[in-house]
């Protein structure tokens, strides 16, 4: 079982996947081109849903504590998403 450190780590670890710009931001854009990368197909359209259902502040983006927000709604297995991007 991870230790609540290796989660966040894990968590640090895959947006900065999604975070493709490195601004500390995910962008719809950003977004929907790494599930698209990673197999999931995914229209602007949803990609927009996902990031209004947790963009708590209104920007139209997705900064790291929303981010924890959708990764926990979605319930995604980080590992599997990071060893995916790696093969």
């Amino acid at each position: 079982m991870e230790t609540e450190n290796e989660i966040m780590e894990n968590l640090k670890d895959a947006f900065s996947v999604y975070d493709v710009d490195g601004n500390g931001s995910i962008s719809t854009e950003e977004l929907h081109k790494v599930m698209t990368s990673l197999a999931e197909p995914c229209l602007m359209a949803e990609s927009r849903k996902i990031i209004s259902e947790v963009d708590s502040d209104g920007d139209e983006m997705i900064d790291f504590e929303e981010f924890k927000v959708m990764m926990t709604i979605a319930r995604w297995d980080f590992t599997d998403t990071l060893k995916g991007i790696g093969d």
